[in-house]
């Protein structure tokens, strides 16, 4: 159990932002969301917005948990990032500490950016080299014993979202600490946006 709200306010500054943009409305899908931690992590700073719309894409097992026994009428459960886009039509898209632990990272982020005009991707494990590395990650045993595949990202790679119409905003540091050879790492977390049409 994490019984403390883990504050992640460069993420409610962005979101505050669109919603002040949209006049009160904030409409979002978090990619890989679990039972909508990161909404009700940070659900008092969204008490003024007058239209919330929060989609959660998950697995087939956490979508099925979180319309039987998540109550609230703002958030709402999908198995695909196309289902969300009908059904929330997001301003924005967050995806926390997911993108590396996916078997196919570079296609999600591509569906991802076309599916708003602005991204944020958090707790990104970025490294100064020119290819991706694949690595094992070791959960700490006192949440629970267990290894996943894990992704350390090429921190070049990611000017591909140029490639796509879109530029990297800002960039803020994370909480996350990973070690890679010895060496101690610090996730980030990126703000993309979808480029201007001049």
């Amino acid at each position: 159990m994490f019984d403390k709200p883990a504050r992640r306010y460069p993420i409610v500054a962005e979101l505050l932002a669109i919603a002040v943009a949209f006049q009160g409305r904030l409409r979002v899908m978090d990619f890989g969301g679990a039972l909508g931690s990161l909404y009700f992590q940070h659900r008092s700073y969204f008490d003024s917005i007058e239209e919330i719309k929060w989609g959660v894409v998950e697995q087939k097992s956490s979508v099925e948990t979180g319309r039987t026994h998540v109550v609230d009428p703002n958030i709402e459960f999908h198995e695909t990032i196309e289902s969300c886009i009908a059904s929330v039509k997001p301003d924005i898209v967050v995806a926390t500490c997911v993108l590396q632990h996916l078997s196919d990272p570079w296609g999600t982020l591509h569906e991802l950016l076309k599916a708003s005009p602005k991204i944020i991707i958090d707790r990104l494990p970025l490294i100064n080299t020119d290819v991706d590395r694949l690595t094992v990650q070791n959960v700490n045993e006192k949440i629970y014993p267990a290894s996943y595949p894990a992704w350390f990202f090429s921190r070049s790679n990611f000017n591909v979202v140029e490639n796509y119409g879109y530029q990297i905003l800002n960039e803020f540091e994370s909480i996350d600490e990973l070690e890679l050879d010895n060496l101690t790492l610090r996730t980030v977390g990126l703000v993309i946006q979808k480029k201007e049409v001049a």
